[in-house]
């Protein structure tokens, strides 16, 4: 009775057919769990999908696929049945002293090798993100130590980002230490560890100080995406730099693409009070900026978004004593951050090795194949 209860259990797990509907039930799900966000709370289901979706995309614990057991389970029967089947067609060929056919084999072998992998990378891929500055460090899980010498933030001509770049001291101790830059899209790698660029935070800031009323000598601190209404006008802060002349380049490319030499005039003469004192320093500022180029390099200035009473709006720069109507400029303080996602995956080198081993395989079976036809 045991015999045959282990003789059924041996073809139930050696099936073709068996091997079959698992691979067509895990493709299909997987596919399914894709078109679903993973890992959000249920009120994010709640507000995307219909009541009736929604309740069932928790039930089914469809909103953590790869973790539910509607994957491990039938993933798990996979790797049994298909551990069965390399070890019965091996043990078959072995006995029958039959020719070996390595290729198949090897390509199980590998199969097998990465269906491992994933499991210990669902399990024990851990990942993280920081924020640096220039000058920080911050301990990395292997006892690493990553310092962050400088990082650099550059736009194009219209402004827009065009990259973010880390330059990285990173080692186990600071002899040992060696210098990287990370970019996007290249990672800093070590060993299981993966180090990507991913974002930036713009902390920087500009003082204001007001010059008139009940809050006369008070001082405000801006950050990029503020604003003040003064006069009818309002000021967004956009940037602020060391870089005076990538501000001018930003400024001016604004101004052609809107195609309007009024643009640079409005510039230099203002508006009201606020017009007067901008060509004495912020809109004369800018025009003199542009002419002055590498000499401003280092002295910290502000683009801000200027919109009038029409709606009309145009960037000028401010500097350090420059006047926004009732308000002075004391003091500009760029500040960027860096962001970095540190990524551990235990699983990265074996999910290499069953790699090479699947092709491997269907190299050799090619030429296995191709050796027996001749």
């Amino acid at each position: 009775m045991r015999v045959r209860i282990g003789s059924l259990l041996l073809r139930f797990f050696r099936s073709i057919r068996l091997a079959l509907i698992l691979i067509a039930y895990l493709v299909v799900t997987s596919i399914v769990a894709s078109l679903i966000p993973q890992g959000r709370d249920s009120a994010f289901y709640a507000h995307e999908f219909s009541p009736v979706l929604a309740r069932l995309i928790t039930v089914l614990s469809l909103d953590n696929f790869f973790r539910s057991l509607l994957f491990l389970v039938p993933a798990a029967l996979f790797f049994v049945n298909l551990t069965v089947c390399t070890v019965y067609r091996l043990a078959t060929r072995i006995k029958r002293k039959a020719r070996l056919r390595l290729g198949p084999d090897i390509i199980h072998i590998g199969l097998i090798i990465l269906m491992l992998a994933g499991i210990v990378t669902l399990f024990g891929r851990r990942e993280g993100s920081v924020y640096l500055a220039p000058g920080d460090s911050v301990k990395i899980p292997g006892g690493y130590e990553l310092v962050l010498n400088s990082f650099t933030y550059e736009v194009y001509r219209d402004g827009r980002p065009k990259e973010w770049v880390s330059d990285v001291e990173f080692g186990k101790s600071v002899s040992k230490a060696r210098k990287y830059r990370i970019k996007v899209n290249k990672p800093l790698k070590a060993g299981t560890l993966n180090i990507f660029q991913y974002s930036y935070r713009d902390l920087s800031s500009v003082v204001l100080k007001a010059l008139s009323g009940e809050k006369n000598g008070t001082t405000y601190s801006m950050h990029p995406g503020n604003s003040i209404r003064e006069a009818g006008a309002t000021y967004k802060l956009m940037q602020v730099t060391t870089d005076i002349s990538g501000l001018v380049t930003m400024v001016n490319s604004k101004r052609s693409a809107q195609g309007s030499g009024q643009g640079g005039q409005d510039s230099g003469q203002g508006s009201g009070q606020g017009g007067q004192d901008s060509g004495q320093g912020s809109g004369g500022g800018s025009a003199q900026d542009s002419g002055q180029g590498a000499a401003d390099k280092e002295e910290p200035g502000a683009v801000f978004l200027v919109t009038d009473r029409n709606g009309e709006s145009q960037r000028r720069i401010f500097r350090v004593g420059d006047r926004i109507d009732g308000y002075k400029i004391t003091d500009t303080i760029p500040w960027m951050e860096t962001g970095l996602r540190v990524v551990s995956d235990p699983g990265f080198i074996p999910i290499l090795i069953g790699l090479l081993l699947v092709i491997t395989g269907l190299i050799l079976a090619f030429y296995q194949k191709i050796k027996d036809r001749e």
